[in-house]
C-alpha cells in the first residue's frame, strides 16, 4: 500500500510514478478507519506494512545520501529483484526492469553520467545483463 501513513496524517507526503502498466485503487481514509476498527488483524497488518515502509525509507536515505554510484544502483537492483520475486514477475536474480538510465538517476539521486559509468562497470564485471 502506498502512503498508508496518510490515514493518520492526511497531509500529502509523496506522489507515485509507474514505469509500466498499473492499476491504482484509491480507498477513502474513512473506509480504512472503519475496517481497522472492526478487524484488529487488519490493523496489525497495516501497522507491519507501515513499519516495513519506514525501514525501506531509512535504507533509501542512506542509499541516496551516502553510497557511491555502484552500491547505490546495486541496492536498487536487489530491492527490485526481491519485489519482482514476491510479485511473481521473476526471481531476485533475473527479472525484467523496463527503466532507462534517466529513471535510474531519478530513483537513486545520481546523474546520468554516474549511472552510465556504473552500469558499464556492472556489465563489464558480468554482474548485470541489459
Amino acid at each position: 500500500m502506498i502512503d498508508l501513513t496518510s490515514v493518520v496524517s492526511p497531509k500529502v507526503g509523496c506522489g507515485i510514478t509507474v514505469l509500466s502498466d498499473a492499476t491504482v485503487l484509491r480507498i477513502p481514509h474513512i473506509q480504512i478507519r472503519q475496517i481497522v476498527a472492526q478487524y484488529l488483524g487488519i490493523a496489525a497488518a497495516f501497522w507491519r506494512d507501515s513499519v516495513a515502509d519506514g525501514s525501506i525509507l531509512l535504507g533509501w536515505v542512506v542509499n541516496v545520501g551516502r553510497r557511491d554510484a555502484l552500491p547505490c544502483l546495486c541496492h536498487l537492483f536487489c530491492e527490485m529483484g526481491i519485489r519482482s520475486e514476491l510479485a511473481g514477475l521473476g526471481d531476485r536474480t533475473f527479472y525484467n526492469l523496463p527503466i532507462v538510465e534517466n529513471d535510474l538517476g531519478d530513483a537513486t539521486g545520481l546523474t546520468g553520467v554516474h549511472v552510465n559509468r556504473a552500469m558499464k562497470k556492472l556489465q563489464d564485471g558480468s554482474i548485470l545483463e541489459t
